[in-house]
């Protein structure tokens, strides 16, 4: 993760880039909003709008991402991911810089080459912005590597395929603005016991979630939780 012109934050997670160090355990922590949310969507952007760009392909990979998106939305927060309908997609743009001030809420989820394989997000804050005395989201940029081996199904992918519904939930945690806390990237570390890997134990922003797997596609407790400590 880093920084770059105040107002961009990157946050980059490819599943089975494993990460060792652990900072803390949870604990009581678990509802700082500050922790795991150091930047939040303002009171103006609660019901935060995304549209796909024009490279993105259709029919069951759009699906999934919607289903990704609605996990969040049915934890009946005040904060949801509202995909603009009845407007054209956006035109193919660069995750590397922030869409313009006057762009506000410019949100995509884009079609790309993803070094390693995976996806990403991009999170951008206002230069000068803070609610409460935090950073206020700008916009954010969600990735899905073209160069992964997805699995797009509603079953259970083979093992060396990746579940790309469980990612597209888990890229929709960190657009909620989870970037740190964790393992600084705003994962849960893998070494905790709600990151065993099994179906019921596994939460979805867990560092890594092994290929062949279902386990991230619905959020659990844990996830819930932190969640609600920030909305």
């Amino acid at each position: 993760m880093r920084t770059l012109l105040g107002r961009r934050v990157i946050a980059v997670i490819v599943f089975w880039a494993v990460t060792t160090s652990l900072v803390g355990a949870l604990g009581a922590s678990a509802r700082n909003p500050e922790r795991w949310y150091p930047s939040r969507w303002g009171a103006d952007h609660l019901a935060v709008n995304w549209r796909f760009t024009d490279s993105f392909p259709g029919g069951a990979v759009r699906r999934r991402v919607f289903a990704g998106a609605r996990e969040w939305n049915k934890a009946k927060q005040t904060m949801t991911f509202d995909h603009v309908e009845g407007e054209p997609d956006y035109e193919a743009y660069s995750t590397s810089v922030c869409p313009k001030l006057e762009e506000v809420e410019k949100n995509g989820v884009h079609w790309g080459t993803v070094p390693g394989g995976g996806a990403y997000t991009v999170m951008c804050t206002f230069p000068e912005g803070s609610a409460g005395g935090r950073a206020e989201l700008h916009s954010f940029q969600i990735m899905f590597g073209m160069n992964t081996h997805w699995y797009y199904g509603k079953h259970k992918p083979r093992f060396y395929q990746e579940d790309f519904w469980s990612y597209a939930t888990h890229e929709f945690g960190h657009a909620g603005g989870r970037i740190q806390g964790g393992d600084g990237h705003g994962h849960f570390p893998d070494s905790r016991e709600y990151c065993r890997p099994t179906p019921k134990a596994h939460q979805s922003m867990c560092q890594t979630a092994p290929a062949g797997t279902t386990f991230d596609r619905t959020i659990n407790g844990l996830d819930r939780y932190v969640f609600g400590g920030a909305y």
